[in-house]
């Protein structure tokens, strides 16, 4: 047998004390697939060493697996190339940390939780050089879970995944819909963010798009409703690549932030150099009329739709 599915559609809780698989226990040497849905699985026993993929998605009444036992899983993994956890309803964060998970082959790294809790303790556990989709999910985040040094939260990334890799993060709590980096083609980030604190980590997030290979092009969406012109502007400042820019709820403050006058020419130009496509969401009459005078006065230079 090389590959096992198993897809439970509900399970209740009298069901699921009486069955528990123990699925890592050894004696099927020639799996090299694993599918299992909203089914049961004993998590700290020896773990089959000759798995290509595993992909797991639980339930809210499916027990998770402990920060630990999670590592331990992918540490006697190394010939694993994709590897999809998602839906569990807790993964309880480990009083002591555990060994750093080594996987060579790792191609795919999917992780989906509900509690957020053990987050940089699972992501500073990973080596993964050889991975090129890695797609996290955090939903009930709070602000303490990255504590007041969002390096760590960064380094941790840094560490895990390679600059090759694509990158998507997902963190509900914060707003902040999609962060994701391409190799190839074009950067997209899109930003829908609530409140002060929720601008620290973009910071770090923005540096892990960059790592230390030239920027690509980016598509940049975001939402102002709960933003400040210097904040949006700071943020342009760092991504210079941007050569599609969408801004949701504008305002003539925050589109004044896209040009800024040169030394006595009565001119602008445009603090995104390789800008080509701008597109103003919801934009009243007026900021019209005031970016029609900035694009009058720009400086000649690239064509912009």
């Amino acid at each position: 047998m090389v590959e096992v599915q198993i897809y439970c559609s509900s399970l209740t809780s009298d069901v699921l004390d009486g069955i528990s698989i123990d699925l890592f226990s050894g004696g099927a040497d020639r799996l090299r697939h694993i599918d299992f849905s909203s089914f049961p699985m004993l998590w700290s026993s020896r773990l089959l060493s000759r798995l290509e993929t595993l992909a797991i998605v639980g339930s809210h009444n499916v027990p998770g697996p402990s920060t630990n036992e999670l590592t331990d899983i992918l540490r006697r993994c190394p010939k694993l190339r994709a590897f999809r956890m998602k839906s569990f309803a807790e993964i309880r964060v480990s009083q002591s940390k555990g060994g750093v998970a080594h996987l060579p082959a790792l191609e795919s790294f999917e992780l989906y939780l509900n509690d957020a809790e053990g987050f940089n303790q699972i992501i500073s556990s990973l080596r993964i050089p050889e991975c090129r989709k890695f797609d996290v999910r955090c939903f009930n985040v709070t602000r303490n879970v990255f504590s007041n040094d969002t390096s760590h939260f960064t380094n941790a990334f840094l560490s895990a995944v390679p600059s090759s890799s694509n990158v998507s993060l997902l963190l509900d709590a914060f707003e902040l819909d999609l962060f994701e980096r391409r190799t190839e083609g074009d950067v997209r980030i899109n930003f829908s963010l609530n409140g002060d604190s929720v601008w620290e980590m973009l910071d770090p997030l923005i540096e892990l798009t960059a790592g230390s290979v030239p920027w690509p092009p980016i598509h940049a969406d975001i939402d102002l409703k709960y933003t400040i012109p210097f904040q949006v502007a700071n943020i342009l400042h760092k991504m210079p690549s941007i050569t599609k820019l969408r801004l949701r709820g504008n305002s003539d403050q925050y589109i004044t932030q896209l040009s800024h006058p040169t030394l006595n020419d009565g001119k602008y130009e445009w603090v995104l150099s390789n800008l080509r496509e701008l597109i103003l969401d919801n934009c009243p009459e007026n900021d019209l009329q005031i970016f029609a005078d900035l694009s009058g006065n720009r400086q000649a230079g690239a064509d912009m739709d």
